[in-house]
């Protein structure tokens, strides 16, 4: 009797120290892996910097290809002359 609780207590004592390597592991592991998916996102949005960067930018060619036109004549309006105050009904001024 004595014989089989001395078992179960050195198989109690190795099962303690593999689970808690095991989760000293896990948890280190973990970090690892947060700080990779950390500098892929951060690559990522490099990249995807760089491509709305790269997608505003248009030149005469792409122009051309969507059909757009050179405007030959330009006029330009002046809005600060035309621009009204609105109010409310019936409040007067503000």
């Amino acid at each position: 009797m004595r014989r089989a609780s001395g078992i179960v207590c050195i198989g109690l004592i190795f099962a303690y120290i593999y689970f808690a390597s095991a989760s000293v592991f896990h948890a280190v592991m973990q970090r690892t892996a947060e700080g990779l998916i950390e500098g892929e996102r951060t690559e990522l949005a490099h990249l995807e910097k760089e491509y709305f960067a790269l997608g505003k930018r248009v030149d005469q060619r792409v122009a051309l290809d969507f059909g757009l036109i050179k405007v030959q004549n330009k006029h330009f309006v002046n809005r600060s002359a035309h621009v009204g105050v609105a109010t409310p009904k019936g409040t007067g001024d503000f």
